[in-house]
């Protein structure tokens, strides 16, 4: 909690603001003597307290924005001054007071957190050192469900999925060479000990990046040459995928297609159908991470600090920008209405999560969390979104969620 003259202020409110204000003079539940004193020594902002909350600045009405479906993106305007603004959570391009709800932190003092998977009803996340779990809410002792797990690839922010049963994971192990992949129920390995998810167990993943269950079940990994279906223990490359360091991919099982980002030139979106005809540029921008949301895929590059964004069926060779200035970009995510990006350096805690509308960032970026430790590796669940903090320094790091 921060303190204001001896006032509790929830952390992340910005002090100074009309929320605060109308919070420490207690307007709506406070005796009015204490309202009355305030007032007297802060007139001007105690004015703004009269009513409701206020209204948030123009670009953060409550409403949410949908895709228009046309395939097209508005032109973002400059946001050098949403980004020289948004070092305080809460204040837009505009320097307006928003509301927004602090982060909540399910775990706290962890080792090193660096991926997170998120079900139903809990969360699944590797640290230096183990597999755990927590239940969604505050967990002050988490589950190990495996140890002697190494991470491998802490650049990779998606090296593990969960659904309601199993937990999926890439890592290495302790007296072992290479990367495997890993799967054990979400209660649990048996002693702890994670084991092989392959029929020959000890085959070993190339340069990993990205796992993810599919909408059908099976298990995916993108590795250095191509994306893999896994089941039954076989893991069978996607024939058409063909390119060299693939880093990011989305298998869009209605359509049969799969779509994958690769940085060796030539780089760029690609997707093609397996079975069919050689793949399909879509732009050759490169990146890090990517997600799909309706007709649009939006790609992450973390070099070039933006987001592009194209309509699956292509955009030549220039797409939209959608997010840009955005330094040392680490995870993105996408949901019907936002999308969803965490950033900050490996050395101070100057950690972000910010969004923008899927229409665009014409009314700022929003500032959902700030001076995180290492932020990454962010997920979106029933109208929450959780992300891991590595931390600043030794057992230090956590895993957050927030409303917006």
């Amino acid at each position: 909690m921060g303190n204001l003259a001896g006032v509790q202020v929830p952390p992340g409110w910005v002090l100074g603001s009309r929320r605060v204000i109308c919070h420490i003079s207690g307007v709506h539940k406070r005796p009015l003597f204490a309202a009355t004193l305030l007032s007297f020594l802060v007139p001007a902002l105690f004015g703004a307290c009269v009513g409701d909350d206020p209204v948030p600045a123009g670009g953060d009405a409550a409403t949410t924005a949908t895709a228009t479906g046309t395939g097209t993106v508005p032109p973002t305007p400059p946001q050098d001054a949403a980004v020289a603004a948004d070092t305080s959570v809460g204040v837009d391009a505009g320097g307006d007071a928003r509301v927004v709800i602090p982060p909540t932190a399910i775990a706290t003092l962890q080792d090193g957190p660096y991926a997170l998977a998120v079900t139903s009803q809990s969360v699944a996340f590797l640290t230096a050192t183990e597999l755990r779990r927590c239940p969604i809410g505050a967990c002050p002792a988490p589950t190990v469900l495996a140890e002697d797990v190494i991470p491998t690839g802490l650049a990779r922010a998606y090296p593990l999925d969960a659904n309601e049963n199993d937990v999926h994971w890439f890592s290495g192990r302790t007296g072992q060479s290479g990367t495997r992949y890993y799967k054990c129920p979400l209660a649990g390995c048996f002693g702890k000990v994670a084991q092989p998810a392959l029929t020959d167990a000890t085959s070993t993943l190339e340069n990993p990046s990205q796992l993810t269950i599919g909408s059908d079940g099976k298990v995916r990994i993108s590795q250095k040459f191509d994306v893999t279906t896994c089941e039954s223990g076989v893991c069978t490359p996607i024939a058409c995928v063909s390119a060299d360091s693939v880093r990011s991919f989305f298998w869009d099982a209605p359509a049969n297609t799969v779509f994958w980002t690769h940085t060796t030139d030539p780089g760029g979106l690609y997707r093609c159908t397996p079975g069919g005809t050689r793949p399909t540029q879509l732009h050759a921008n490169a990146g890090n991470v990517m997600s799909v949301e309706g007709d649009r895929v939006f790609v992450m590059n973390a070099i070039l600090k933006n987001i592009v964004s194209c309509p699956k069926a292509g955009c030549g060779g220039a797409p939209p920008v959608f997010v840009e200035n955005e330094p040392d970009m680490t995870s993105m995510v996408t949901t019907a209405t936002a999308v969803y990006w965490t950033g900050g350096s490996d050395t101070a805690a100057d950690g972000y999560v910010k969004s923008c509308p899927l229409t665009g960032c014409t009314g700022g970026k929003r500032i959902i969390a700030s001076t995180q430790g290492r932020p990454t590796s962010i997920r979106a669940r029933d109208g929450k979104i959780f992300w891991v903090n590595r931390g600043i320094g030794a057992n230090n790091g956590s895993v957050m969620y927030a409303s917006d």
